[in-house]
């Protein structure tokens, strides 16, 4: 009965039409690191984003997309090629199968479903994200003081999230979407810029550098824009102690080729090169399939078997992420699982000069996968199922303004 009473709820809420379901879809975005508890197996869960997204599989008429049922069954059928072929255990594949199958699906079922409603969805998103940095940003200034609120690091802006770089990743498609629509959100553009900046986060603020640059690239603004990008590095590198920790860390890495505590005190800097060398290792034992979703952890521990590096702190340190989520489907996806996310990006990609808003879009969702390229390696957290999903309607909801058959696409 009270099961019944659930559904009955979601129901009214999913087809409600004031907008609230949109916010409460959107936030499965944000939730992770509010909601998500540790269970059997290693297994991360978060118990707000997988029930709603399990939801709304069963409420809504499902509707398969072709496009991602068909990378989905690449991905399963290499993967077991993988697993073959380099003798790896199952279950770290079954882990990331059935979470990666429910999490999209469900996802990608929303947004096709609400397509018509396109541009709320994305207005959710950006109130949800304006209003977690009108928090972080009273976090960061109340640390300043000995009050910490929900903060890991007092001086670096979190909000909701464990740490700055991954709030970054949460907000930097909203901070995008505003900043390149300024009249419209002139404030709210401000204050999540002057979020990202507060959190101190390298990542975060070298993609936004980046996202700037392409955004505003032209050959006659070119050498001043790219000139002014590397002085930003370079300013950052030797003079705030923070980067130059990271940039030094790196340096010294790759000069001792050691990632060990014994070359570097900087964990993201030894979690970055010894799993992109776990990666360039499995590519040398498979270098068309890699090692198969969930594999990057196995092939991990067999290249640092018997080495000195199994004793040091670092050892193990993002194993199962990859630390990066390009070097993990280099890693796991190969060569031409690699080629294949190249080609999805190039193959959604929407002109300016064709639609400067779904141009804009999808420049919001590149920038979420190159923050989760310089850090984070997971495929269903901080939003990547959100933005990966929002690009394929993006082009959708395009073609379709644009009257342009779909049948080839869906």
């Amino acid at each position: 009965m009270e099961s019944s009473k659930l559904v009955k709820f979601l129901s009214s809420v999913i087809f409600d039409p004031s907008g609230l379901k949109f916010s409460l879809f959107v936030f499965t975005i944000f939730s992770m690191e509010l909601c998500s508890r540790w269970i059997l197996g290693g297994i991360g869960f978060d118990f707000y984003a997988y029930p709603v997204l399990i939801m709304v599989l069963l409420i809504l008429p499902f509707v398969f997309s072709k496009k991602l049922l068909r990378i989905y069954t690449y991905i399963v059928l290499s993967t077991i090629v993988s697993i073959l072929y380099l003798n790896l255990p199952l279950f770290p594949f079954i882990k990331q199968a059935l979470g990666i199958f429910f999490v999209y699906f469900g996802t990608y079922s929303f947004l096709n479903h609400f397509k018509n409603d396109f541009e709320r969805i994305l207005d959710a998103y950006v109130n949800l994200a304006f209003v977690s940095a009108i928090f972080g940003i009273i976090q960061f200034f109340f640390s300043l003081i000995g009050i910490n609120l929900l903060i890991k690091i007092p001086g670096h802006l979190d909000s909701i999230a464990y740490e700055p770089s991954h709030y970054c990743a949460i907000i930097l498609p909203a901070v995008c979407l505003t900043l390149f629509q300024f009249r419209k959100y002139s404030l709210k553009a401000i204050i999540l810029v002057l979020a990202v900046f507060l959190t101190k986060s390298f990542s975060g603020i070298v993609v936004l550098c980046i996202m700037l640059i392409i955004r505003n690239i032209s050959f006659k603004n070119f050498v001043f824009i790219g000139s002014l990008g590397v002085f930003v590095l370079i300013f950052l590198s030797t003079n705030i102690r923070h980067f130059n920790l990271r940039y030094e860390g790196i340096k010294s890495i790759i000069e001792a080729k050691d990632y060990s505590t014994n070359t570097t005190s900087n964990g993201t800097a030894a979690s970055l090169i010894s799993n992109l060398d776990v990666a360039l290792y499995t590519f040398r034992k498979s270098p068309i399939f890699g090692s198969g979703l969930g594999g990057h952890e196995t092939m991990y521990l067999r290249k640092f078997k018997g080495t000195l590096f199994e004793d040091d702190w670092f050892f193990q340190l993002n194993k199962e992420s990859a630390h990066s989520l390009t070097i993990r489907i280099f890693s796991e996806l190969g060569l031409l699982g690699f080629t294949l996310f190249m080609i999805f990006f190039r193959n959604h990609f929407i002109k300016e000069s064709l639609s400067k808003f779904h141009y804009i879009v999808f420049m919001a969702c590149l920038s979420h996968f190159l923050c989760k390229t310089l850090k984070l390696g997971g495929y269903i957290d901080f939003g990547t199922p959100f933005f990966f999903c929002l690009i394929i309607i993006n082009y959708k909801v395009f073609i379709s303004k644009s009257n342009i058959n779909l049948t080839k696409n869906e």
